[in-house]
């Protein structure tokens, strides 16, 4: 029959166990809100934006954006008309919540991208 040794059965365990891979420290994420009318109403998407990371709009909030709350207002993101945070057709920057949007950008933006930094600090 078989019988364990304790000591043999602690060995065998030890040699099972590995080290935990090591854990990087996670980046800050700024939480947004977008809505699809005026002052937070309509359809609203929470969304979350990683600092320096372009993220593109999709589905129907998709260039229908018309209010939102964008992290703070010493830590805003752009906003571009354009996918993949293209600046050729405009770009906002803003923080805080916005009940509407500057002229120009009421259901027009496409992609997002928050700071990395703080304002007024200044960015690199």
């Amino acid at each position: 029959m078989f019988a364990f040794k304790p000591v043999a059965f602690a060995t065998a365990l030890l040699g099972l166990v590995h080290a935990a891979p090591a854990v990087t420290e996670r980046q800050d994420i700024i939480l947004l809100t977008l809505c699809t009318d005026a002052n937070l109403g309509g359809s609203c998407l929470d969304y979350q934006g990683t600092p320096g990371v372009c993220g593109n709009v999709v589905g129907e909030f998709d260039n229908s954006i018309s209010s939102l709350v964008a992290g703070t207002e010493s830590r805003p993101c752009i906003f571009y008309n354009n996918p993949n945070c293209d600046r050729s057709g405009g770009s906002v920057t803003l923080g805080g919540r916005q009940d509407a949007l500057p002229a120009g950008f009421d259901n027009s933006i496409s992609s997002i991208e928050c700071l990395a930094c703080l304002i007024p600090e200044g960015c690199p």
